[in-house]
């Protein structure tokens, strides 16, 4: 996990390159994300048993620090880091010391007190950020290899903590006989993209708005994180 995140220095452009008619958000102009949008990094958070040291106590020997960075200078991007940290749990690396550095790092997904903080919410987050990163990088792979294709394999969704009314992906390769301990899910491409952009709506919905522009903007870090898989998952459309 790069942990670069000094001071802030969000450098000198002001908007994004990408500039999109959004397929979801009918009402938005385009997609040009403020590069210079700030969030703040808990720099003495600690997870200890699945809760944030303190919060249960509802009190703490020390405030929580935090330092405010620009997201945007994150390298690799923060869907690639968070999916990298599922990864990661996914093999039994121990979740408090995933999250600890995740908070210690780059701050929570969204804006929460200390006491408001949970750790299963935003495992689930970070899963459903590697299922739908991974589907569109395969989905990319593969029509680029291949043109236009009608089934693809990708990640097995089936795993309890990615299950949500917003999340079908699950749901439909239950229906279709599809095995928890299979490693992958082989289906039509066309059912991947509508649920890709079912989970993708349900988080830019939560946690975006529309700025003077209107132009879409994050409210908080999980919004950040779904406008970038936001824009990859429209080039697939292109």
């Amino acid at each position: 996990m790069d942990t670069h995140t000094g001071g802030i220095d969000c450098g000198s452009r002001s908007k994004s390159d990408v500039s999109i008619f959004p397929i979801h958000f009918a009402h938005v102009v385009n997609l040009q994300m403020d590069l210079q949008w700030e969030w703040d990094k808990w720099t003495n958070a600690v997870i200890s048993g699945n809760e944030l040291i303190g919060a249960t106590l509802h009190m703490r020997s020390e405030p929580m620090g935090s330092i405010g960075y620009c997201p945007n200078t994150i390298d690799p991007p923060l869907p690639h880091q968070l999916k990298t940290l599922f990864v990661d749990y996914l093999e039994n690396h121990p979740s408090d010391g995933l999250i600890t550095e995740w908070l210690q790092s780059f701050g929570p997904l969204y804006v929460t007190g200390p006491y408001q903080f949970r750790t299963e919410e935003f495992i689930q987050e970070a899963g459903h950020v590697w299922w739908i990163s991974s589907t569109i990088v395969a989905l990319k792979n593969r029509t680029n290899e291949m043109g236009r294709i009608a089934r693809i394999s990708v990640p097995n969704p089936l795993i309890k903590i990615l299950e949500t009314s917003y999340f079908s992906a699950g749901v439909q390769a239950k229906a279709s006989g599809l095995l928890e301990n299979l490693p992958t899910w082989t289906t039509d491409s066309s059912d991947l993209v509508s649920l890709l952009h079912e989970t993708t709506h349900y988080y830019l919905t939560k946690n975006t708005q529309t700025d003077e522009k209107n132009e879409l903007q994050p409210k908080n870090l999980s919004g950040f994180i779904w406008l970038l898989i936001y824009q990859d998952l429209i080039q697939l459309s292109e």
